[in-house]
């Protein structure tokens, strides 16, 4: 591995922070060290190990009551986000329910019956085989 010259560093940069900046023979690619702020230490072991990445992903995240009900609601059938919305008491245009509907897509409990057209007026909701086992979990 190739070092670069302080003196090439920006002079600013280099004042500031003891950044180290490597790059291989080629100069094909180049790798910026940064340091941890001397505060944020006690989570530096995790950061090396990728730790924290890996204590994300074993935690399952907590469902909110909407997110709950919202997948209680699906168990039964697909529904469109008005029928999800009557079915919760809930305004047609909330809010609070287009974000739940969305995070639980994002955790994969909750799926499109049309896929491919996700904007088109006959699109459903319904629940996923990962959305019925956190239902039986909680």
């Amino acid at each position: 591995m190739f070092r670069m010259p302080r003196d090439a560093l920006g002079s600013s940069v280099a004042a500031l922070f003891p950044v180290q900046y490597s790059t291989d023979e080629d100069r094909t690619h180049f790798l910026v060290e940064l340091p941890i702020h001397p505060l944020y230490e006690g989570i530096a072991p995790l950061l090396q190990t990728g730790g924290a990445h890996d204590e994300a992903h074993d935690a399952r995240p907590t469902l909110t009551e909407t997110e709950t009900s919202i997948l209680a609601t699906l168990t039964r059938k697909p529904r469109s986000r008005s029928e999800i919305a009557d079915q919760l008491g809930l305004s047609n245009r909330s809010g609070h329910m287009y974000k739940s509907i969305d995070r639980l897509r994002n955790l994969g409990l909750v799926d499109l019956t049309i896929p491919d057209k996700p904007q088109s007026k006959y699109q459903k909701m319904r629940i996923t085989d990962r959305g019925r086992a956190r239902l039986r979990k909680r």
